[in-house]
């Protein structure tokens, strides 16, 4: 029979449940990051092989030539959308207003609002010694939640920028093949 977990009891625990799933959401958010980098580099193979391809169009019959020109054509299109797919994935930007989840937003955990609103290092520390340990909860909380959130939008784009460039790459060595077999003909 399986053990029960220990309830978590004290703010202390809570706090440092929270600390562990926020530095888990990072690992994830970079993993996901370094994943869409690599689709970026595969795209860019596919835009040298499109770069390959171009100017031998003019040296086939209309069929073979409309062939190739639609083959070209989609690769492209599914590579510049993965491109910007893959690269939303890696860097995404949002603004928070003035309050989050109906609270007002504390600049702890948002570096650019941090350097706005203190002057100094006195001064933050200062400010954040007068919050109590539920403040700081229900902030790392709320930096959790988006954190999440806008894991899971990375994460969604980095699937469809997967699923474009395996489109290209089909697409890419239909039209390869098309330009062998007209070689060897």
């Amino acid at each position: 029979m399986a053990k029960r977990s220990k309830a978590i009891e004290t703010q202390e625990e809570k706090l440092d449940l929270i600390l562990w799933l926020i530095e888990l959401t990072e690992r994830r958010r970079e993993s996901t990051s370094n994943r869409s980098a690599t689709v970026v580099s595969a795209d860019a193979l596919l835009l040298a092989g499109i770069a390959f391809l171009l100017p031998l169009l003019q040296s086939y019959a209309s069929a073979f030539r409309l062939m190739l020109l639609l083959g070209i054509s989609i690769t492209l299109a599914c590579v510049v959308a993965s491109i910007i797919l893959a690269s939303m994935a890696i860097a995404s930007v949002w603004k928070i207003e003035g309050k989050f989840n109906g609270n007002p937003v504390r600049p702890f955990f948002d570096p650019f609002a941090t350097t706005i609103n203190f002057s100094d290092f006195r001064s933050f520390e200062n400010a954040f010694d007068e919050l109590s340990d539920l403040q700081i909860g229900a902030d790392a909380l709320s930096e959790l939640w988006t954190a999440e959130h806008l894991l899971s939008k990375r994460y969604h784009n980095l699937q469809w920028a997967l699923r474009l460039i395996e489109i290209a790459a089909v697409s890419f060595f239909v039209s390869a093949a098309i330009v062998l077999f007209q070689s060897i003909r």
